[in-house]
Formats: structure tokens, sequence, C-alpha cells
């Protein structure tokens, strides 16, 4: 094989790679920006700025926008992929390690396989029911360490609804019209941050921006790196690649999210929740990786909402 046959491979693994360095980062800014800002204002923040940025795309690029029905329809992916999943996610983050956190997301693409075969979206995997089981096993191993631990049980509970909250949508993206990408996370990002924005106006947060330069740093990751960079790398890759393929970014986002945590955020890790892990890799390797998954590239469209 000749090197020009080779080179956009490597390239495409090292966008890949990369992907999987800055999307595992996440974890920890939003830890960073839970330590100043209240975690739904937090959120909206960062979704309003990206779903900004990507309206400013929209425009330079003059990408069409929908209207009726499949408007609709972002709107209402938008609320359930960024306002009630990173809803749940940012609230459960100010208890929940950043390694857990990112660890029960990783279930994201076999609670997607399960989520569509219960809507008759996928056919019935025996494989894929195997990974899922196995999976659980795994969460309620990490969940019995971390509550020895005095982690809520609650905060653990929240983390699990946000994986199941982005998992179903990308099961509704998949009955929606076929939208631009950018212009459906510019729509969503908005729309979810709306809610996000009225949530946290209802509990009494205050709507502050961060003082402290480790916030601003974070809060900007966030914005610019762990979303609009994320996604423009895991598109690139999505259109090389395989979806099921690109999946494996799920997979792999613990194992820079936990050291990261670990490093920086002095997250313990104790051999119970090093097998927990483990137990969850494979469970996710055995439904995902050997079942199959949704193998249409549609899920394009949810690149963001997929990575915390």
């Amino acid at each position: 094989m000749s090197g020009s046959q080779r080179s956009p491979d490597r390239v495409t693994a090292a966008a890949f790679l990369l992907a999987v360095i800055l999307a595992g980062a996440n974890g920890l800014a939003i830890g960073f920006s839970n330590d100043e800002l209240p975690p739904y204002w937090g959120a909206g923040l960062r979704f309003a700025a990206a779903g900004l940025v990507c309206v400013a795309i929209v425009a330079v690029r003059r990408l069409p926008v929908p209207r009726g029905h499949a408007l609709v329809g972002m709107m209402a992916y938008g609320l359930v992929a960024i306002g009630f999943s990173f809803g749940l996610l940012y609230w459960a983050l100010v208890e929940v390690p950043t390694g857990v956190g990112v660890l029960i997301l990783a279930l994201v693409p076999l609670l997607t396989l399960v989520l569509a075969v219960l809507q008759r979206v996928e056919r019935f995997r025996w494989l894929a029911a195997v990974g899922a089981v196995i999976a659980a096993a795994g969460v309620g191993t990490i969940s019995a360490d971390q509550l020895a631990g005095q982690v809520p049980v609650l905060p653990l509970l929240a983390a699990i609804g946000a994986a199941v909250g982005i998992a179903q949508s990308n099961v509704m993206i998949k009955r929606l019209p076929e939208v631009h990408p950018i212009t459906t996370n510019a729509i969503a990002m908005l729309t979810g941050a709306a809610l996000l924005m009225a949530v946290s106006g209802a509990v009494g947060e205050r709507w502050v921006l961060p003082r402290e330069g480790v916030t601003w740093l974070a809060v900007g990751h966030l914005v610019l790196v762990g979303t609009v960079v994320v996604y423009a790398l895991g598109l690139f890759v999505l259109t090389r690649w395989k979806a099921s393929s690109a999946s494996y970014l799920h997979i792999l986002l613990p194992l820079v999210a936990v050291p990261l945590g670990a490093i920086f955020r002095d997250e313990p890790i104790t051999p119970l929740f090093l097998f927990g892990a483990a137990v969850v890799l494979a469970g996710v390797y055995v439904g995902v990786v050997l079942g199959g998954r949704l193998s249409s590239a549609r899920p394009v469209a949810a690149a963001v909402a997929d990575t915390p």
C-alpha cells in the first residue's frame, strides 16, 4: 500500500484520538464550572454560547433552516438532548466524581440500541441484551462503591438519567426529516439552553459570570473546544469511518476522564471502581461492538450532545 493510501487513514485516526482527548476533558471542565457557577446556569451559558457559534456558521454558509414539523422536531430534540440530559448531568457532577459521570455516559451507545429496539426502530439482538445486563452489573458495582464513599444516590441516578436522555434523543433524531447537522445543533442548543435558563431562574440560581481564571478556562473549553471543535472532529471522522466505528469515542472517554479527575480534582480510584469500570466497558463492547448498533449515519446531528 502506498503512502498516499495510508495517509488519509492516519489523519482520520489522529482526528479521532484528538476528539477522544478533548471530549474526555469535558467532564473535568464541567466540574470546574460547577465549582463557581450554579449547574443549570453554567450549562445554559455553555450551550447558549455554542448555539450562537453554530448560528453564525449557518448564516455564513447560508444553510437552509427547517420549518414546520422539522423545526418543531429539532426543538423537541434539543429539549431532551440538551435541556433535560445536560441539566441532569451538570447537577449530578456537583456531587458525582468526573470519572463516574463519564463512565456512565459510556453507556449511551448501548442504551441507544436498547431504546431503539423497545421503540421498534431496530431489531432485537441477543448480544445487545447480554451487553446491557453486563453493563448494568458494572454500573451497580460502581454505584455501590461510590455510595460507600458517601456519594448521594440521587446524583448517581441523575447521571444515569442523563445517559438515558441522550440515548433517547438519538432515537428521536431517526424519526425526524434530515437537516444539516450544524443547523440541527444550532436549533437544539439554543432550545435546550432556553430550558436550562428557565430551570435556573425557577430554582433561584444567581446568573453571574465567572470570576476565577480556571472557571473561564473551563467554560471556554466547553464552548469552543469541547463542543465546537469536538463536533468538527467528529464530523470529519464520520465522513471517513462507519458510524459504528466512530461511536467507539464514547467507550474510550473514561480512559481520559478518570485519570484527569484523579490528577486535577483528587478523585479516588478504588479497586472496586476499576473492576466496575471494566465490567461496564465489557458490557458496552459486547452490546455495541459485537452486537451492532444503529447503522445509519443520521445520528451525526447528535454528535455534540453525545459528549459530556
